[in-house]
């Protein structure tokens, strides 16, 4: 929450199973995928999943998250050691760095003043935030959903359309010609006829005379 006003003491020594393995840093806001199990600083998932919805360790895609709620984690995150980069004192417990800054840090501005009420108003509108997250995700998995279907269909719909476009054109162009050749035939039959009456009559014609 205040990490940009802090840096750890013995950072080395952190365990990494309460380090992010996004940005690498201890659990800031910790939130964990009910799903694959995986952890996340709540402002490093938030990023990532303007680019991706699927957990950048297991690649499978989220399905909800929730706040982490195990105690041991999150008091081993409070108990860590940080050192105030405005005054440089040390030995500060991270759970207790916001009181650090509101009334005891000889250095703070009033922007930071005010960095540090905004960072408190999003802590405290931490379930909201995930809410949205939550409802985010579902969205996603809406939209991904529909194209799967749409993908789906794309085959018989191509198939379809393909097979009308042939009917389309046997009607319209092998039909007519087919009704045109038979047509010319009748009128070749009749007109061989006509001209083999015709030469009877007309040998008929020179006989009588």
């Amino acid at each position: 929450m205040l990490s940009s006003f802090y840096t750890y003491e013995n950072e080395t020594e952190i365990s990494s199973e309460v380090k992010c393995p996004i940005c690498l840093d201890p659990f800031q806001l910790p939130l964990r995928d009910i799903y694959c199990g995986h952890s996340f600083c709540f402002q490093c998932i938030k990023t990532w999943l303007k680019r991706k919805q699927s957990c950048p360790i297991c690649r499978q895609h989220f399905s909800k998250f929730v706040r982490i709620n195990d105690e041991r984690i999150l008091k081993e995150l409070d108990q860590l050691h940080v050192k105030c980069i405005h005054c440089n004192q040390t030995n500060i417990k991270r759970n207790n760095f916001n009181d650090h800054m509101s009334s005891e840090c000889s250095s703070r501005t009033l922007i930071d003043h005010e960095r540090t009420k905004q960072s408190t108003r999003e802590y405290l509108n931490i379930e909201y935030l995930l809410k949205r997250i939550n409802e985010s995700m579902d969205n996603s998995r809406t939209q991904d959903d529909y194209r799967e279907q749409i993908n789906s269909m794309s085959l018989p719909v191509l198939i379809f359309i393909i097979s009308g476009v042939h009917l389309l054109v046997y009607i319209s162009v092998f039909i007519p010609v087919a009704v045109i050749l038979n047509i010319t035939d009748i009128f070749f039959y009749l007109l061989r006829h006509a001209i083999t009456l015709l030469t009877r009559l007309m040998k008929l014609l020179i006989y009588r005379i």
